[in-house]
């Protein structure tokens, strides 16, 4: 079997996607659109930038990545 390369990112929580540096370099997963529903059937609602794992995909645990 032919080996594919992956590339793995950690952000930390404080990180803005939305930022002029980062917005077009961030991976958009193209089978995900915002509409609070699981897009693309991985068990993940809206997972565009990839998942905060910190909750699971049941988001478990409130309030521990908070934006301030």
């Amino acid at each position: 079997m032919k080996s594919v390369p992956i590339i793995v990112v950690v952000i930390d929580g404080g990180a803005d996607v939305n930022h002029r540096d980062f917005k077009s370099k961030i991976w958009v997963n193209p089978k995900v659109k915002a509409m609070e529903i699981d897009d693309d059937k991985n068990g993940y609602i809206d997972d565009i930038h990839g998942w905060s794992f910190i909750g699971g995909p049941k988001d478990d645990i409130k309030g521990e990545n908070q934006k301030w």
